[in-house]
This record gives structure tokens, sequence and C-alpha cells, in this order.
């Protein structure tokens, strides 16, 4: 399947595989990203944060080691946590991620969050995070300094507004290429998607589903591939609910990165290229109409912070 799977190009020359997996709160992230590789995926979307680098280097290294893949048909994303913002913290924390994954380099470091902290006791520490006054241009300046070590090919950001884009693009000459955010049909992103566009910037869509499962999420809202609008479209295309969602993010230009621990979903995710034409316009319409504006990934424990990045309109 890998050969259906098409490229998007980023601003400062690279590419990045159309749809990947995301990693996070996986039960057997070893297993399923071996799997995930054997199936045809080469984007897999991984943090310090997720508390499982080792797993995931290994699934890549074994994989690698067997000849299904080489590292350089590989594009992996790891993400500097909101502890590790100060300038002199920024390299131990990718060479950490590193030696973690068994890699030499990664191909894109993303800023996990616009939201600085200070350290904790438990290094994975997510929501009781005390705010450090640490400005996110410094941290930038930084991450720069890991491309030009050859720790990453490539630098971006997550969960960051536009203003808070505007604020590093063409900082020290490193370019933010990705932007990784949620987006889904419930919350479509419409704004953020257009300016990220204009200026050049890749999204990643995370939570492509939504994600009713995270606590801070509404509770009341159906899942989205129950939706009538979803099923049917899954009829008329012979496709599954999943199936016409991830399409529809990768034709709004999105790269999603659904995360399964089931084979078949693995399968059935990365199945919505080849010969398929995928949704026309009438039917992205219908999807659109279901925008809720409602995230279910609000990160309400940093509301109080300065650089809260989601008060903005977009």
């Amino acid at each position: 399947m890998t050969d259906k799977v098409p490229f998007f190009n980023l601003k400062d020359g690279n590419t990045i595989p159309a749809i990947g997996i995301g990693t996070n709160r996986l039960t057997q992230p070893q297993k399923t990203v071996e799997i995930a590789i054997d199936i045809g995926y080469r984007l897999i979307d991984g943090a310090f944060l997720y508390k499982n680098e080792v797993e995931v280097g290994a699934g890549i290294r074994n994989k690698i080691k067997d000849g299904i893949v080489e590292r350089k048909d590989m594009f992996i994303i790891s993400k500097l946590w909101r502890t590790m913002h100060n300038p002199e913290d920024v390299r131990p924390a990718i060479e950490s991620t590193l030696k973690n994954l068994g890699l030499k380099y990664v191909d894109v470091y993303l800023m996990h969050m616009p939201l600085a902290a200070k350290k904790a006791k438990n290094e994975y520490e997510e929501i009781n995070l005390e705010e450090a006054d640490i400005p996110i241009e410094d941290t930038w300046k930084a991450m720069g300094n890991l491309v030009k070590l050859g720790y990453t090919k490539s630098i971006g950001v997550s969960n960051f507004n536009s203003k808070q884009l505007a604020r590093i693009i063409n900082k020290e000459n490193y370019f933010p290429v990705i932007n990784e955010v949620e987006v889904n049909p419930y919350f479509s992103q419409k704004l953020l998607l257009e300016y990220c566009k204009s200026t050049g910037i890749q999204v990643i869509a995370y939570a492509p589903f939504y994600s009713p499962e995270n606590p801070l999420a509404d509770i009341d809202v159906p899942l989205l591939v129950t939706r009538p609008t979803i099923t049917k479209l899954a009829e008329k295309h012979k496709k599954t609910p999943g199936q016409i969602i991830l399409r529809y993010l990768y034709q709004i230009d999105c790269v999603p990165i659904p995360k399964s621990n089931s084979i078949q979903h693995l399968k059935d995710n990365i199945d919505i290229f080849g010969s398929w034409n995928g949704l026309d316009s009438n039917d992205m319409h219908e999807i659109n109409k279901l925008n809720s504006g409602k995230r279910s990934f609000r990160f309400d424990a940093s509301r109080h912070y300065k650089e809260y990045p989601f008060d903005e309109k977009f």
C-alpha cells in the first residue's frame, strides 16, 4: 500500500507522507508500530510525553533491521515537552528522545505546546504544572540549533494559534514547517488552516475522529463515525465511516494521524487513496455542516497561562 500514499511538500524542501499513525496511549506500542510499518505506514507521530519512545523506537529499528524499510523512508516525529522550554534544556531533551528511540535523528521535532512550564518532580507531569516565564521565541531559537546539529531535519510546533505562529515565522531563519493541531469534522479549524496554507505551514491533524474518551471532551457529542452524514457517505462510496473522515481531512490538505490498536483499523485507515476518486464537493459540503467549533482537547488546566492558545479565534 505504500505506493498509494501521496506526500505533501514541506516549505524547507522535505516531504511528509499524507497519513501516519499516532502513538499516544497505544496498548502495545512496539507491536503496533511494527504492524503499521508492515501495512505501509511510514509516518510515526510520537512525543516524550507519551512515555513509550523506547518501545516505538524498537519497533522502527526492528523493521529497518528486517529490511522492510530503510531509515530514509521513514518519517519520525517527536516533541519537546513544556517543562523543557528553557533554551539550555532543548538540546538535552532531543538527545534523550534520540537515545530512547535508538535513532540518530528525527524528521521533525515539534514544540508540543506554547505553554512553558517549570520542571516538576514527575518529568511526565501533564496537568499540575507551574507556568514558566520563557518566551516562545527563545525556545524556537534553540530549536533551530537542533537542525544545525543534525538531530532533526525540520522543526515545527503543535497547538499554536495564528498569532503565536506569526511570532516565530522566519525567526533565526528556521521556518515552522508543521503545526500539529486538532482537526476533525466537529472542529474543522477553517481559519487556522487557511492561515497555515497562506504561510506555507503544513497542518497535521490529531484527534481526526474527535476524542470523546478525553476527560475534557463534550461527552454528549455523538461519535463521528455514527453520524448519519458520515454513514451515508460511507455507504455511497463503499468505504468505512473512518475512511470517509480521513479522506475528508486529506482533501482539506491535512495529514491525519489516527491511532488504533486494531490491525483491521490500521489497514482501513491507510486505504483512502489508490483508485478511489475521493469525496466530491457536495460530500465535502455536507461534512462541513458537522462543524460545531468545539474541540475535544482544551487543556483547561492551563487556561490561566499567558500563552494559552485557544482563546484566540484561530
